[in-house]
């Protein structure tokens, strides 16, 4: 399977153009130039996976924060909605990855960040009820709040 698979075209196996498609970049984001600019790919492979290995510790640190801060610590738990704390987990730790340490613990950024990756996704499922020509028109109907 494995050289069946490289010797596909990547106009075929794409990650990238898939990924684009699933989250509707082109109507969800407001800025449809990031499907053309090859700099986002660049500062991906470059800046970003350069230092992941690095991060190790600080992303164990960042996780043990989230958790105490949105679940308790034991003997101290509270119920809480597995959706909404992932969530918040997820955004607490890709801010620590992608924008650094010092907004971590802002509640008011991290809720932002939330608020605006679910409005993304939320976005792009009904997109993907409409034909591709409709797509433009239901993300300035007003329907996207992103």
């Amino acid at each position: 399977m494995a050289p069946w698979l490289a010797s596909m075209s990547t106009k075929i196996l794409n990650a990238k153009a898939f990924a684009f498609n699933t989250v509707q970049l082109k109507h969800t984001v407001g800025h449809p130039e990031i499907l053309n600019n090859d700099m986002v790919e660049l500062l991906i492979k470059r800046e970003l996976t350069r230092g992941t290995g690095t991060l190790d510790v600080e992303l164990l640190k960042e996780l043990d924060a989230a958790m105490i801060n949105l679940i308790g610590t034991q003997g101290d738990f509270k119920t809480v909605s597995i959706y909404n704390t992932m969530g918040g987990i997820a955004g607490r730790i890709a801010t620590c990855i992608f924008v650094g340490k010092e907004l971590c613990s802002s509640l008011e950024f991290l809720a932002s960040t939330v608020r605006f990756t679910e409005s993304i996704c939320a976005t792009a499922i009904v997109l993907h009820f409409f034909p591709d020509f409709m797509r433009p028109y239901v993300t300035t109907s007003g329907f996207s709040s992103v």
